[in-house]
């Protein structure tokens, strides 16, 4: 890493002290530590942290009614998630995000974008500072014409056009004219994008991407807040009887979401509790994190415990007391908790999409299941809950030491400031 010490923008539209939008903050504070002099610019105030930069202070009455026109107009179906139109007419203003960028930077950095940022936007910093842009990919946009997530739709390999995700047939729609333009930008910008080796795999598809570059990382996290605690205390604070003695973690900030699959997994739950005799089954617990447990609770087949929406703070309490957590997705390009789980020393089952083919999949922290495969999965859960206390005990550890080596602030930063020094060299 070069000893120079870099000035560095972070840009995410998503508030950093809720769910996935904390990786800005972990970021800031991974730069920090290794010495950079880092600013952190979001949409909106962030609560307590006056430091942190934002561009408006709120979305006004005319803001809301703006953006339930846009959404509408689009007509999009679900699992797409388009947040704009056309590359040209950003969610908010690219001068009002200029304005509040009022010094040079050596390095900007973006994470989440939607509802903030546009290719024009992006462009138009670049012009401003002249200086290196990397893309912190959490899901598909960077390769196509505006959605994000893109399904089983391969359009992104030939530029987009007749899109599924708005019901076009024509091959000239605004996701075509959105991959032109934002070729042009990439053409300008050379931006460097860092995303999983799931990802990957897209990115080395796309027209779009053809030339970029792309980096594949690990995701930052705080290693500190995510780490092993003591379990049995934790069993007592949340009442948790002492005689489950095999406990089961699954959670997303949404169980209705299709995407994480948690139809697949009450299936694979059933056949998993099939295999158990009827002592066995009574000391089977699962925990589960997310809004609208009521809607799954009764189709399960062991006893629960429902700790709802959780936030940063209290999720490694969850990890801690789990012996294994499940990851059903099956269209994700995460999700975090896939790593979370390992960062607390706890094994994670999950299908191979996403984290998992990276951070579980041949690494000895888990059991990925064929994707989608019911059974598989099943026999993933059955496979830990047969294993020896010694035998989890030992994976325990090798979880939490592969999350140090990956996942830690330094790797991170490292990384990070390492490639764009050898980027500039090459």
């Amino acid at each position: 890493m070069s000893n120079t010490k870099k000035s560095i923008l972070i840009i995410s539209s998503a508030n950093p002290l809720e769910g996935p939008g904390g990786l800005a903050i972990d970021l800031y504070l991974a730069l920090s530590q290794v010495g950079a002099d880092v600013d952190l610019l979001t949409k909106f105030p962030v609560a307590g942290h006056p430091e942190y930069l934002y561009v408006k202070e709120r979305d006004t009455f005319w803001d809301k009614i703006a953006n339930r026109i846009r959404y509408t107009l689009l007509r999009q179906k679900r699992d797409y998630y388009f947040f704009y139109k056309k590359e040209i007419h950003p969610p908010v203003p690219s001068q009002k995000v200029l304005a509040k960028i009022t010094k040079p930077y050596d390095i900007v950095c973006v994470i989440f974008w939607q509802g903030l940022l546009s290719f024009k936007t992006i462009e138009a910093i670049y012009d401003k500072l002249k200086c290196t842009i990397t893309f912190h990919c959490v899901d598909y946009s960077p390769m196509s014409g505006g959605c994000h997530f893109t399904g089983t739709c391969e359009r992104y390999q030939s530029g987009c056009g007749a899109c599924p995700g708005i019901g076009s047939n024509n091959e000239h729609d605004f996701t075509a004219w959105n991959v032109r333009y934002r070729k042009k930008v990439y053409d300008k910008v050379k931006p460097i994008l860092f995303c999983n080796n799931y990802m990957h795999q897209f990115f080395q598809k796309s027209l779009l991407l053809k030339d970029a570059k792309t980096v594949i990382s690990w995701p930052i996290i705080n290693t500190e807040l995510f780490r092993p605690l003591n379990r049995r205390p934790l069993m007592q604070k949340n009442k948790i009887d002492e005689n489950k003695d095999f406990i089961v973690f699954f959670g997303c900030q949404n169980l209705n979401d299709e995407r994480k699959g948690m139809k697949l997994l009450i299936e694979a739950l059933n056949v998993f509790s099939k295999q158990l005799s009827d002592e066995q089954r009574k000391k089977v617990l699962l925990m589960a994190a997310g809004n609208n447990f009521s809607t799954i609770d009764q189709m399960l087949p062991f006893d629960s415990k429902d700790f709802g929406f959780v936030d940063s703070a209290t999720l490694p309490e969850l990890y801690s007391m789990a012996d294994v957590f499940v990851c059903p997705s099956v269209n994700d390009a995460g999700p975090m908790m896939v790593n979370q789980a390992l960062c607390c020393g706890t094994p994670v089952v999950g299908f191979e999409m996403g984290a998992c083919l990276q951070a579980v999949k041949g690494q000895g922290t888990g059991y990925c299941a064929a994707l989608k495969d019911v059974d598989d999965l099943a026999n993933g859960i059955a496979w830990m809950h047969n294993l020896t206390q010694t035998e989890r005990n030992e994976m325990r550890t090798h979880c939490r030491d592969f999350a140090i080596k990956h996942h830690s602030y330094m790797a991170c930063a490292n990384l990070l400031l390492d490639t764009i020094e050898n980027n500039k060299t090459q």
